[in-house]
């Protein structure tokens, strides 16, 4: 059952115009959220927060403005039923609310940890060294030696240009590069991909925002024109703040990445869920999804 444009819908399937840009060009914005005892009005519920999301990439876009207090009580006969609910805006406005259950597995995600890919290709690269005999117009590079896995975005098409998202500080529906990471990550047998910049920097997952834990202090990776700012991201730096606890919002470069204690990926229906393991490339970074600390940012939800 879901809603679409006002009006009740049972069956699973929806009608749209053939020439519905939301069909054509994946126009549409949307969210999702997690219903707290089946009400939207509890705090961990953030259902303020998901409509205001909305409604600033709506003026953005210069979008028509859905009916608020439609969508309020569309959405909260939803909860009645579903725990996860996705709303999501046309450009003319209309509304389409479907629901969903939590992931079965989601218990053990959180206890036990997922693994990782980072989407993005590892090649050796060549060291090169200009020789001192050269002339003006007879320049002269010798390959010396090869250096360690470098990540490569020259030529890389496929591992690395079709994993971006666009409009990434907007929740659109043109999901097509987190879609494509996330399903190139299962087919290597990985639970979640992670997304990186033209530089190698992480930025953060198909699905949520990144985490990180080292020497007492949390870190997460700027939000910037790359990055989703998750309603579950903003509410856990102010938690953070709140309970006195060190975090930082840095650029995750490999030299950060390296020396991290934990890893953990956040958004509204997972909550926390640690990385046991993620793989980039040939190498292999390994994690205790047990450790203490990720106490911290799970109070939060408790």
């Amino acid at each position: 059952m879901f809603w679409f444009n006002g009006e009740f819908k049972k069956e699973n399937t929806i009608s749209l115009e053939i020439t519905e840009p939301g069909l054509i060009y994946g126009a549409t914005l949307f969210t999702t959220l997690r219903v707290y005892q089946q009400s939207l009005d509890h705090p961990l519920t953030q259902w303020k927060s998901h409509c205001q999301r909305l409604e600033s990439s709506l003026k953005a876009f210069d979008w028509n403005l859905p009916d608020w207090q439609q969508l309020y009580q569309e959405a909260a006969f939803l909860a009645n039923h579903y725990p996860v609910l996705r709303l999501v805006i046309f450009p003319d406005g209309k509304e389409w609310i479907t629901g969903r259950f939590l992931p079965p597995d989601l218990a053990q995600s959180q206890q036990k940890g997922i693994k990782g890919w980072v989407a993005v290709k590892e090649v050796k690269s060549q060291k090169l060294e200009v020789r001192s005999d050269f002339s003006k117009n007879n320049l002269r590079v010798d390959s010396k030696t090869v250096e360690p896995i470098k990540w490569d975005f020259s030529d890389n098409y496929f591992d690395n240009y079709l994993f971006k998202r666009s409009l990434a500080n907007h929740k659109t529906g043109n999901y097509l590069g987190a879609f494509l990471a996330l399903q190139r990550a299962k087919q290597l047998g990985f639970r979640e991909a992670i997304l990186v910049d033209n530089k190698g920097n992480w930025l953060e997952t198909s699905t949520g925002n990144l985490w990180g834990y080292k020497k007492g202090i949390w870190y997460t990776p700027n939000v910037g024109e790359d990055i989703l700012a998750g309603i579950g991201r903003e509410q856990i730096l102010s938690w953070l703040n709140y309970q006195q606890i060190p975090v930082k919002q840095s650029i995750w470069n490999p030299e950060l990445i390296e020396t991290l204690e934990v890893i953990a990926y956040s958004n509204s229906v997972v909550e926390i869920i640690p990385f046991s393991a993620i793989k980039i490339g040939d190498k292999q970074l390994k994690f205790n999804p047990l450790n203490p600390n990720l106490k911290q940012l799970k109070d939060y939800y408790n």
